[in-house]
């Protein structure tokens, strides 16, 4: 499995992080690897919530994947479990991105880990020669764009 971690430190309280993250309907605002969330079972989100992602970059959609939050711990974290992926998705069932909020001294330190199996050799020789690189800009791009929203006050 090949391993991305970021983080960004975000002046406002962990609940606030968390609550703002989790908004679907928010969602491609910031985060730059999304066009468009739905959840797949009803409110409220909870651990066994199903959700499908279409993921994209610069707002075109490039392929769907299905998962559910196999953790959900209002304020404190959260992970997605791929169970299903595209055809044409370069990662398959079983990634996980996790999502931390720690409290600390000005706010949220909220950190990412996305753990994922390229699928195929092709998509894992891609992965080696610079999809990976790519993907750990779109994650440290969108976290800065999380950051610019939430601490204009635009929640």
């Amino acid at each position: 499995m090949a391993r991305i971690e970021e983080h960004v430190e975000i002046t406002a309280s962990p609940s606030v992080v968390f609550q703002f993250c989790h908004d679907l309907a928010r969602r491609g605002e910031w985060d730059e690897r999304m066009v468009r969330a739905e959840l797949l079972t009803g409110e409220p989100v909870r651990r066994g919530t199903l959700l499908r992602i279409d993921a994209g970059r610069a707002g075109k959609y490039l392929f769907s994947w299905d998962a559910e939050y196999t953790e959900y711990q209002f304020p404190s974290n959260s992970t997605l479990k791929v169970l299903d992926a595209a055809p044409s998705s370069p990662f398959g069932a079983g990634s996980t991105e996790a999502w931390q909020f720690s409290r600390t001294g000005s706010g949220t330190q909220f950190s990412v880990c996305w753990d994922y199996k390229p699928r195929g050799f092709l998509n894992r020789l891609a992965d080696a020669l610079g999809q990976r690189a790519s993907n750990r800009r779109a994650i440290r791009h969108s976290l800065a764009n999380l950051k610019k929203l939430i601490e204009s006050g635009r929640r």
